[in-house]
């Protein structure tokens, strides 16, 4: 199984990870990235999340930016493993994003500020 996807949600109070990797973790629990640090939990079971391959007929990239997210500045590593690899794995209008802790999340995306040319009078 998988992790499911999360949305990275800015938080006041420091992340705590309750687990190192899936070995850390009891059963078949996996260790996974729940928003804020990481905890054991159930995996998703295959194909209920990204792991059925890929419909060619999704575009690969869905419109809209990635948020900014800076680097997380935690005091433990970041472990874990990308949730997304392109904006087809992610749901309805999220993108494959930099999560800052994981290389890849679905997040929601941005839009573009318009550029500054000519205003419309």
């Amino acid at each position: 199984g998988t992790c499911p996807q999360v949305m990275v949600q800015p938080s006041s109070s420091p992340c705590q990870s309750r687990c190192e990797d899936d070995r850390t973790c009891p059963r078949n629990q996996k260790c996974c990235f729940t928003g804020c640090g990481l905890e054991c939990i159930d995996p998703q079971k295959c194909c209920q999340s990204s792991c059925a391959a890929p419909d060619p007929r999704l575009p690969a990239a869905k419109p809209g930016e990635c948020p900014k997210v800076r680097p997380w500045q935690t005091l433990v590593p970041c472990k874990g493993n990308d949730t997304c690899t392109h904006d087809r794995d992610c749901p309805k209008q999220e993108k494959c994003c930099f999560g800052g802790c994981f290389q890849h999340s679905c997040l929601y995306r941005v839009c573009p500020l318009p550029s500054h040319g000519r205003g419309v009078r």
